[in-house]
């Protein structure tokens, strides 16, 4: 079911989504979830600029959420813009949590992604009606990219099994960004992906 939820937002969060839209629009560097960046900034004590680095992070889980066809996954999304804004909250009031504790919620939003990017890759994968291949790799490039990140915040390396899904999952992507053709495999990757996502029940259902 597609969610359709309403949010209501502080003056800061509206400006905030008006800018990223306008620079967007311009051409410019659209909203990304930039944890990296934010973990070096608060590193070099430097809160106001990780506190918008998050911000703009918010505001790209909110423009997902507005993506999403799955309740659950809406929900914890949801979830995860109020973590961000708490963190923001925090940040402008220069009381920087530690940066294990923010690793940690770096770690648990990424994982979210990644699921939420692979569920969209597998819709769009189906309903060919209204997504195009173009989506399909993009959503799972972002699924891969934001599962090999997570690891980064844990502090430890994929295991074999997941790492080779990653790295199949990018190759399928940059196959179909450069030839708009889906491989043979893709239907494979996307599920072998998914298998270090989501409980296998979840797979199983269509």
């Amino acid at each position: 079911m597609r969610i359709r939820t309403i949010l209501s937002a502080a003056a800061a969060g509206a400006a905030l989504l008006t800018l990223v839209v306008t620079r967007s629009a311009a051409g410019q560097t659209p909203a990304t979830a930039d944890f990296t960046a934010a973990h070096r900034f608060v590193v070099d004590h430097q809160d106001m600029r990780a506190a918008q680095a998050l911000g703009v992070a918010s505001v790209y889980v909110r423009q997902e959420l507005g993506r999403s066809h799955d309740e659950s996954v809406g929900v914890r999304l949801m979830g995860a813009e109020r973590r961000l804004d708490g963190l923001v909250a925090r940040l402008r009031a220069s009381r920087a949590p530690a940066i294990v504790s923010l690793d940690s919620v770096f770690a648990d939003i990424d994982a979210l992604l990644a699921e939420h990017h692979w569920r969209m890759a597998r819709w769009e994968l189906t309903d060919r009606r209204n997504a195009t291949r173009a989506s399909v790799g993009e959503d799972l490039d972002a699924a891969a990219r934001f599962f090999a990140r997570s690891f980064t915040f844990l502090g430890r390396e994929p295991e074999p099994d997941a790492a080779r899904a990653i790295a199949d999952a990018r190759r399928v992507a940059g196959q179909i960004a450069a030839t708009d053709v889906l491989p043979k495999d893709v239907s494979q990757v996307i599920d072998a992906l998914g298998k270090h996502l989501v409980a296998p029940v979840a797979i199983a259902v269509r």
